[in-house]
């Protein structure tokens, strides 16, 4: 199958889409948890893609666990063919009501692939410990943040919750990312201690 590249304003109508040509990820298996015909998404930005309104989970039909596993069974040929697998889609993957146990489920599958886990994130649900704990799962996750002052995020980002500020993303973002630097620098220590003569020691990606 050939890698596209192209801007695509239609929303993805199955699961598993690409492989897609990414420039941070290279050759990426796309899954998405909102297929069908609404993007789900804690905002509506003006610039978003897809050009249509985002909606609240409860607007959509999201993918169930046994969706999600099947469609990666069924397409274990492209799967072959990614770097990644990495959850995008139409909107907000971590707004799925079932996002951590989906996460396990793909996680698992990952491994017996031989495949890491990336994610896109607008990093709303940061402050969701669950969420958090589930991504850990994953080896990259790129979170956005391109609003500078509150007006640019009501004004660009379009959040439906109009209590968000700017400073409590913030805040969210850089507390994840201290606990992943903390995670990870426990990883490294725990694998120099495990390390025997003339085994070699894994590398360890920085986050953030």
């Amino acid at each position: 199958m050939a890698l596209s590249r192209s801007r695509n304003t239609h929303l993805q109508k199955e699961i598993v889409y690409g492989l897609v040509d990414s420039r941070r990820l290279g050759p990426s298996l796309g899954l998405n948890l909102f297929p069908g015909t609404k993007k789900v998404c804690s905002f509506d930005c003006i610039y978003c893609f897809f050009e249509t309104p985002s909606h609240k989970v409860g607007d959509a039909s999201p993918a169930t666990r046994e969706d999600v596993v099947r469609a990666l069974d069924s397409n274990r040929r492209l799967v072959h063919k990614c770097q990644y697998l990495t959850f995008s889609g139409n909107g907000e993957p971590t707004l799925h009501p079932d996002f951590p146990a989906i996460v396990s489920d793909v996680a698992k599958k990952a491994q017996d692939f031989g495949r890491p886990l990336a994610i896109f994130t607008n990093g709303t649900q940061l402050s969701n410990p669950d969420v958090v704990s589930a991504l850990k799962k994953f080896s990259k996750v790129f979170v956005k943040l391109d609003c500078g002052t509150d007006l640019e995020l009501r004004t660009v980002a379009r959040p439906h919750d109009k209590n968000m500020s700017v400073s409590g993303l913030a805040q969210s973002i850089r507390q994840f990312v201290t606990a992943a630097r903390t995670a990870t620098a426990g990883q490294r220590s725990s694998c120099k201690r495990q390390s025997t003569p003339g085994e070699p020691r894994t590398r360890l990606g920085k986050l953030g």
